[in-house]
């Protein structure tokens, strides 16, 4: 038992430091990226081929 204890003791500390900061962040970043609209990859490429 001690053993998890200290390993949930070290997670807590990671998550409250820098590590849980950026794991917060790149958690924000992914949440935006899908929000955002999809590209038409190939309405794109057909617009640009003038097909």
């Amino acid at each position: 038992m001690r053993h998890n204890a200290r390993s949930a003791e070290s997670y807590r500390a990671s998550m409250a430091g820098r590590l849980g900061a950026l794991l917060r962040e790149a958690n924000e970043r992914q949440k935006e990226l899908l929000a955002r609209k999809p590209v038409d990859a190939v309405g794109n490429l057909e617009g640009a081929c003038g097909v």
